[in-house]
């Protein structure tokens, strides 16, 4: 789980990624399970970084593949799958924002 924070500590976004440990799926895939960023930093660029940062955790720990289940009903999750296909980070890419850092 990887938490922004402003610079008070408020928690601003979250992300939580994990692997399968029931052996159920065999691919080998890292999971992006759940991203949620407050509404009031919603708009604020909080997503995308905070999304690359999961992946190249999950990179890093050897996941050469990720699987990011998402709504299909609204046009920005499936915008934001498709950017995130064409861009996946490089190993350890991180940052941190005017005023709030990724805590992991």
């Amino acid at each position: 789980m990887v938490f922004i924070e402003t610079a008070d500590g408020e928690k601003a976004a979250t992300a939580t990624a994990y692997h399968d440990i029931t052996g159920r799926d065999k691919s080998g895939s890292g999971w992006l399970h759940w991203v949620a960023v407050r509404r009031e930093r919603q708009g604020k660029g909080l997503a995308k970084p905070l999304i690359l940062h999961v992946l190249g955790i999950m990179r890093n720990l050897g996941h050469t593949h990720a699987k990011i289940p998402t709504q299909t009903t609204t046009w920005l999750s499936s915008y934001t799958c498709e950017i995130f296909a064409q861009k996946l980070p490089m190993a350890g890419q991180s940052g941190s924002f005017p005023g709030m850092n990724i805590f992991v």
